[in-house]
This record gives C-alpha cells, sequence and structure tokens, in this order.
C-alpha cells in the first residue's frame, strides 16, 4: 500500500506543476487544429511568427538610410573642411623647406639677397633636396629671390 500512496502523491504533485490542457489547446499544440474560434493552430503561429521576425520592413529600411544620409550631410562639409586645411598646411611646410633650402644655398655660396636660385642649384640627387616638393592641392611653387618667400600659385598658400 504504501507504494501505491507515493505513486498516487507522484501523479498529484505532476498535475499541480503542470496546468490541465483542453482537448482544444492540445490540437492547437499539435498543429492539428486550423482555426478553432479566433485561435490559429500552433503551425501557422510559428510560421507568421517567422515571418514577422526574419527581416526588416522595407519602412526601418527607409528610416535607417534616411539616418545615414543625415549624417553624411552633417559630416560632408567637415571632411571638406579638413582635407583643404590639411592640404594647406602640407603646401606650407614644403615652401618653409623650399625657404630654408635656398638660405642655406645662399649662404653657402655666397650669393647677394637679389639673386634667385635655379631648380637645378638647389634640387637634384647632390643638392640640398633630392626631388621637387609638390603641392597637394595641384600648385607650383616659385623660388623667388633670397630676400623673397617662395610662394606657391595656390591662394591662401603662402608663408
Amino acid at each position: 500500500m504504501g507504494s501505491k500512496r507515493r505513486q498516487r502523491m507522484k501523479a498529484d504533485t505532476v498535475k499541480r506543476d503542470v496546468a490541465p490542457i483542453s482537448y482544444r489547446e492540445s490540437t492547437i499544440l499539435q498543429g492539428r487544429g486550423r482555426f478553432e474560434g479566433s485561435e490559429l493552430s500552433a503551425l501557422s503561429l510559428m510560421k507568421s511568427f517567422c515571418n514577422r521576425s526574419c527581416g526588416f520592413t522595407l519602412i526601418e529600411i527607409m528610416t535607417v538610410m534616411g539616418i545615414m544620409g543625415l549624417l553624411v550631410t552633417l559630416a560632408l562639409p567637415n571632411l571638406i573642411r579638413a582635407r583643404s586645411t590639411s592640404q594647406m598646411r602640407i603646401c606650407i611646410t614644403n615652401l618653409n623647406k623650399i625657404e630654408s633650402v635656398k638660405q642655406t644655398w645662399g649662404l653657402e655660396h655666397a650669393k647677394s639677397l637679389n639673386e634667385i636660385p635655379a631648380v637645378t642649384d638647389l634640387i637634384g640627387p647632390l643638392s640640398y633636396l633630392k626631388e621637387m616638393p609638390v603641392c597637394p592641392s595641384g600648385g607650383d611653387y616659385d623660388f623667388r629671390s633670397l630676400k623673397e618667400n617662395a610662394t606657391c600659385t595656390v591662394a591662401g598658400h603662402t608663408l
């Protein structure tokens, strides 16, 4: 008798832990029922859930694209300004190099302040600069005389 009582107690605890299922719920869970009242079968619920969560809607994609476009619109002018500023600074650095090389050439060769150095005097494999500096904005450098600063043809690129 004691074993039957233990089996009944186990069955009672199992019944208390799991809620009772009606016939309608069991057919829905098994996927056999199509529409019973306003409920869908488990299979059609799973299909509709998967269809909703497996991709993005057109509205979501368009919203993300709009936000990205707004960010690009805000960032692009700053990027362009930063690029032109860095090009100007590189050009001014090149002008400083040319100017220091020009002054060194004038001192070593005892030239007057009105003398204009030739490109071959300053630039070459055995000269002060190995190669001609290039303006990143596409300008050309003018060496000028020793008393004047070298210049670039691009506006704003001056010492």
